[in-house]
């Protein structure tokens, strides 16, 4: 992630409130990563087709991680870790910008939630 990303992060209010670690998760698939995704259904545009994929793919990783009562944080981190290796590999010129764009911001928003002093 970098600044730029960091600076378009917007958490939903009921993730940045949420009083435990778990609910901000549900929040945030629930209120932003499927909202993406159904913004991104039903068109020609290969840039958001992917990018909805890719939150998608996000989404799911997170429902996996609140299925692992009490490894949250754990694995958390290691979501963080693989969107930062995306998002180093989207910066090359090469990579489509949809692996950059996806895992940059959602990159953001995760390290906004890990930053948010809960349980």
């Amino acid at each position: 992630m970098n600044d730029f990303y960091r600076g378009k992060a917007a958490l939903p209010r009921e993730a940045r409130n949420s009083s435990t670690l778990s609910g901000s998760l549900a929040a945030w698939r629930d209120k932003r990563l499927l909202n993406v995704v159904k913004a991104c259904e039903g068109t020609d545009n290969k840039f958001r087709l992917n990018f909805g994929i890719m939150h998608q793919e996000y989404a799911d990783e997170v429902e996996a991680i609140l299925l692992a009562t009490g490894k949250e944080r754990e694995l958390c981190n290691d979501l963080l870790e693989k969107m930062r290796s995306r998002f180093k590999m989207g910066c090359l010129a090469a990579m489509p910008g949809w692996v950059k764009d996806a895992s940059g911001l959602c990159g953001a928003e995760l390290e906004k939630i890990l930053s948010i002093e809960i349980e």
